[in-house]
């Protein structure tokens, strides 16, 4: 038992805090998700409302900022992060923590990162209600040329780097919904050969193999559980490495 190795811990981080230029153009100049918890308001007698962060409102492209974050995130047993990214028609979402934080902060060594791909519309939430739901800001639509320009993106910007997840030496992807982009890749072979194709351009890039997994919201439930039957055939048939769940 002496010898077992201790799992790596990641956590998967929602990167809103930080200006983003199509945020800017829904919700306003310079808005970020702090302006939802500075407006947060009491709602009951004891609702201590709104709560101040105890490291103030940080901007989280500052690599300043996400070293803290590391270093309290390495204190405390956590081996990394798994970066919610978002590609919508013909470019990221919401990259910067990642790419002017995370990826400069001066300590990134004590770290690991990995993204995983938010394939989902981008809703109206602010204002918005769950109730009463919005036409999407942007479509997450995945057609075969967004796919490969996306995962283009990720090979050119963030594999290379020492600090990438890998999983048995392999480089760590998760896409979030995978029965809707296999879906709109047109099917599952249509899915597989494209996938294929992105395994191929990771090794051409000189960055070994790839451990390509997702995220099985959206496959029919039964009795509050997944399919299982329906989750298996579709992760095979997409040629998944593995599957998991958040």
């Amino acid at each position: 038992m002496a010898d077992r190795k201790r799992p790596e811990v990641l956590a998967y981080y929602f990167p809103n805090w930080h200006v983003d230029p199509r945020n800017e153009a829904w919700h306003g100049k310079g808005w970020t998700e702090w302006n939802v918890a500075k407006y947060a308001t009491p709602r009951f007698p004891g609702h201590h409302q709104p709560k101040i962060p105890v490291w103030g409102y940080e901007d989280e492209a500052d690599p300043a900022v996400m070293a803290k974050k590391i270093d309290a995130a390495a204190y405390h047993g956590i081996d990394g992060f798994i970066f919610d990214w978002y590609y919508y028609d013909d470019a990221p979402y919401r990259q910067r923590c990642l790419e002017e934080g995370l990826m400069r902060a001066p300590n990134l060594d004590k770290t690991k990162f990995a993204v995983m791909w938010c394939n989902h519309d981008a809703m109206q939430a602010h204002p918005g209600s769950v109730a009463v739901p919005r036409s999407p800001l942007a479509s997450a639509a995945v057609t075969p040329e967004i796919f490969r320009r996306a995962t283009q993106y990720c090979i050119d910007r963030y594999f290379a780097s020492p600090a990438y997840l890998r999983v048995d030496g392999k480089l760590f992807f998760s896409v979030y919904l995978l029965p809707k982009m296999v879906k709109e890749l047109g099917g599952p072979a249509a899915a597989r050969a494209l996938f294929d194709d992105f395994r191929e351009r990771v090794r051409k890039a000189g960055l070994g193999e790839l451990h390509f997994t997702a995220v099985y919201v959206g496959c029919k439930y039964q009795d509050g559980k997944p399919n299982t039957q329906e989750v298996n055939e579709l992760t095979a048939a997409a040629g998944l490495d593995s599957r998991t769940d958040h």
